[in-house]
């Protein structure tokens, strides 16, 4: 199994906490069903993270899945390139796939 793309949509809920919306496309390119467990950081410049979520799903032989996470962050820095958010793809409990994208909270 494969990460194929990664897409983040910055939601402001209220004044000191946005929702990042992360769409992470998967692909299974293996003859059987197989189990996924897609974790997903938002880490701050220093590295540390400072939102996280997990999904458990399951990808059909052949196809694609579209997995739609929301990573809560709490007072970050607007308008600055000082994020960036990491998908982790597990396959049978082991790192399948690894993406990094930057990630600006708009001002």
């Amino acid at each position: 199994m494969k990460i194929t793309s990664v897409n983040i949509k910055p939601e402001k809920k209220t004044a000191d906490v946005w929702d990042a919306v992360t769409e992470t496309e998967v692909q299974n390119n293996a003859g059987t069903d197989l189990p996924a467990h897609l974790k997903t950081y938002i880490l701050n410049e220093k590295g540390a993270a400072v939102g996280k979520t997990e999904t458990d799903f399951t990808v059909r032989a052949g196809q694609s899945v579209l997995a739609v996470q929301t990573v809560l962050t709490y007072s970050p820095v607007l308008g600055e390139p000082l994020y960036k958010v990491v998908c982790e793809l597990y396959e049978n409990g082991a790192l399948s796939d690894k993406q990094e994208k930057p990630l600006i909270f708009p001002a």
